[in-house]
């Protein structure tokens, strides 16, 4: 049977602490060619008056320890606004957000399941397995720039991954952030604290993440304490056929960084990203202090140098995440008897012994 799942029916399956180590366990495999994803790709084609741009979304991966391949589509409308004075990606209207779940020992399809509500919490799971193994371990204080699903997804992750007891968060609208304020302050142990500036959310902070939908910077990186570790999750991407050179990060933090760690190479090869793609094609940036992920958490790559270094996780999407997350998610619903179920046939192309091109 092939299991029907919505975003409401998926929430609080899932534990962010387990999510972090499943999260942790693919990106091993990543590093030791144990798992495999493809680039991913998008389209996007002008439309008016309704959006920008129509865009599709297209992104997959397998993960061996979870015998899980997952893809992950979008059918959206995208536009490109000013807020604030910073350039955002703004989704308007309805969509068709989608996570394909194949088991890799049958071919079968176990799952459709929504990506909405997922798809913060594997970006969320990842920056946790980043702030576990590079932010100082005593860190206490964190520094959050957002308010929205990202924010809220990597407030969980931080207070996962570190025993976090002051929160400062800001976003630029004051309701909003007193708004996450009482929503989240249930969920975690962690004081919320919400500030007026980003200043004042980074200013002292052991752990800064920029979770926002901003394709300008939200901080500037002489606002940052010694030893402190930095998340961001917005990079550059396809623009309508153009290069976006959209980052949260300014180009000082990058430059203060001892290391700069990101999800994979290839992808930050391909496109590019924002003011560490610049820094790179300027040559005042090199490889030498780039690290993927599971490099960083295998023993391959560079620890963190002393507690004065600052280190910095590019937080990019990879495919390879979506298999973590819709896995045990999928497990969890099968386990409580949650979702709807189709018949395989559906989806089955039952051939036997016969011998011919998919």
């Amino acid at each position: 049977m092939t299991l029907i799942l919505k975003n409401e029916e998926m929430e609080g399956l899932v534990s962010m602490p387990q999510l972090i180590q499943d999260m942790e366990d693919a990106f091993k495999e990543l590093a030791q060619g144990l798992a495999a994803q493809p680039p991913r790709w998008r389209i996007y084609f002008p439309l008016e008056p309704t959006a920008n741009y129509y865009w599709f979304n297209d992104m997959g991966g397998l993960v061996r320890k979870f015998r899980a391949m997952a893809l992950r589509i979008d059918s959206s409308f995208v536009r490109q606004t000013i807020k604030d004075g910073q350039r955002r990606h703004e989704f308007p209207g309805d969509f068709v957000g989608l996570i394909l779940l194949f088991d890799i020992d049958t071919c079968r399809l176990l799952s459709i399941m929504d990506d909405h509500y997922l798809s913060p919490m594997r970006v969320a799971a990842t920056a946790g397995v980043g702030i576990k193994h590079l932010s100082r371990p005593d860190s206490k204080l964190l520094g959050l720039l957002g308010s929205g699903e990202q924010a809220r997804a990597h407030l969980l992750a931080a207070c996962a991954a570190r025993d976090i007891k002051l929160a400062k968060v800001f976003s630029p609208t004051k309701e909003h952030r007193e708004r996450f304020a009482d929503e989240m302050s249930p969920l975690v142990k962690a004081e919320i604290k919400v500030v007026e500036s980003a200043r004042k959310a980074v200013e002292g902070s052991d752990v800064v993440i920029a979770a926002t939908n901003s394709r300008t910077p939200v901080l500037d990186g002489n606002w940052l304490e010694a030893g402190s570790h930095v998340v961001a999750i917005v990079g550059g991407d396809a623009w309508g056929g153009a290069l976006s050179k959209g980052d949260e990060l300014d180009r000082t933090t990058y430059l203060r960084a001892s290391t700069i760690t990101i999800t994979y190479r290839q992808k930050v090869e391909a496109e590019r990203p924002g003011n560490l793609g610049d820094l790179l094609t300027s040559g005042e940036l090199t490889w030498e202090k780039i690290q993927e992920i599971g490099e960083a958490i295998s023993g391959r790559g560079k620890p963190r140098a002393n507690r004065e270094a600052i280190t910095v996780h590019k937080n990019q999407s990879a495919g390879i995440q979506f298999a973590v997350v819709a896995k045990r998610v999928y497990e969890a619903a099968k386990a409580k008897g949650i979702g709807f179920k189709l018949p395989d046939d559906l989806f089955l192309t039952k051939r036997g012994e016969d011998l011919w091109s998919p």
